[in-house]
């Protein structure tokens, strides 16, 4: 009975991945992480991406 509230979160956040408002602004939310108001080359911009892409 522990484990319910654990595999109910896993399973909201599953479906919360396909949902259709969720991967439409999924685009803009990475390129809001990986550029950001701070990255102004090419390098922070990699880094960030890569930082986003560990999560």
């Amino acid at each position: 009975m522990v484990d319910a509230p654990l595999g109910l979160a896993v399973a909201a956040g599953m479906l919360a991945a396909v949902n259709p408002c969720g991967f439409a602004l999924l685009p803009a939310y990475l390129s809001l992480l990986v550029a950001g108001e701070a990255a102004t080359n090419r390098g922070t911009a990699l880094v960030r991406a890569l930082a986003a892409t560990a999560r």
